[in-house]
């Protein structure tokens, strides 16, 4: 099977990289990263010249941006990338044959309520909610494609679980916040589940996520617990500065889970299994 991975070097797109058989080609921003087996693609630039490779099986479109502040303040360089090119790409990869399997969020939802459904009516809150949400929308109008929706995706390199990990080990206070809930589920799981959706061609939307939510004052406790260090150097704050926080992050999986028997094991052993705690 030929592969190709847009955003090769990105998180998701080098773990895809790491487990999928098969040739695989790829494509990057950055130059230095040019080679035969990876192209140069920018979805912030005008993609209307730039053509697939032939013979491509299946595409991953990983290539996004995935900031919330980003999308909020750059709404039309984070809109052109997530939307229109995404969109366009994802027709040119159809029209060459390709399936097409695009990463999305939960946070097409509101939250209101846990374990939304894949046919429960779209609600984002926020800018790059309504985003994925668009983008989701014309590539279900294009075919051939699936929309898969994570939760917290977390791999062992996951910036804040990291720094609060030297910091506690460090004596240093944290500062979690605990008015905000993650559902989690690791990189690796999250590269599996586009790679067996992509191989058996699964159109539709799937979900994937952790069947419980944690709050991150709760994640960095056991932190604190697995590690011998006091909880007293555990100051939680409230996500004042940030709105429209979500009440509920799970999405309902039995879908996902029931067609190809995986499933994510529950938020500590995760967390422990991702930073070898």
């Amino acid at each position: 099977m030929n592969s190709l991975i847009v955003g090769i070097d990105g998180q998701i797109g080098s773990s895809l990289n790491n487990i999928i058989d098969g040739n695989i080609l790829g494509t990057t921003i950055f130059p230095e990263l040019l080679s035969d087996k990876c192209r140069i693609l920018d979805l912030s630039e005008n993609i209307s010249s730039w053509q697939p490779p032939d013979n491509i099986d299946v595409a991953y479109i990983c290539a996004a941006i995935c900031s919330i502040k980003e999308c909020e303040e750059e709404t039309g360089v984070a809109r052109k990338v997530n939307v229109d090119n995404t969109v366009e790409l994802a027709k040119k990869l159809v029209g060459s044959g390709a399936f097409v399997v695009f990463p999305s969020t939960n946070m097409v939802f509101d939250g209101a309520k846990p374990d939304y459904c894949e046919n429960d009516n779209v609600c984002p809150l926020n800018e790059y909610g309504k985003q994925k949400v668009e983008a989701e929308k014309e590539l279900l109008k294009i075919g051939n494609c699936a929309i898969v929706r994570f939760t917290k995706v977390i791999g062992p390199n996951f910036p804040l679980i990291k720094n609060w990990i030297n910091d506690l080990k460090n004596n240093v206070t944290v500062h979690p916040f605990s008015n905000m809930k993650m559902a989690p589920v690791s990189l690796k799981f999250a590269a599996k589940m586009m790679k067996k959706i992509g191989e058996s061609k699964s159109t539709g939307i799937w979900h994937v996520s952790n069947n419980e939510e944690v709050t991150y004052e709760e994640v960095a406790k056991h932190i604190a617990k697995k590690i011998n260090v006091s909880d007293d150097l555990i100051r939680a704050v409230k996500a004042k500065e940030i709105t429209n926080i979500p009440d509920y992050t799970t999405l309902d999986s039995e879908k996902i889970y029931s067609e190809f028997n995986m499933k994510t094991p529950d938020v500590f052993t995760l967390i422990n299994a991702q930073f070898n705690l």
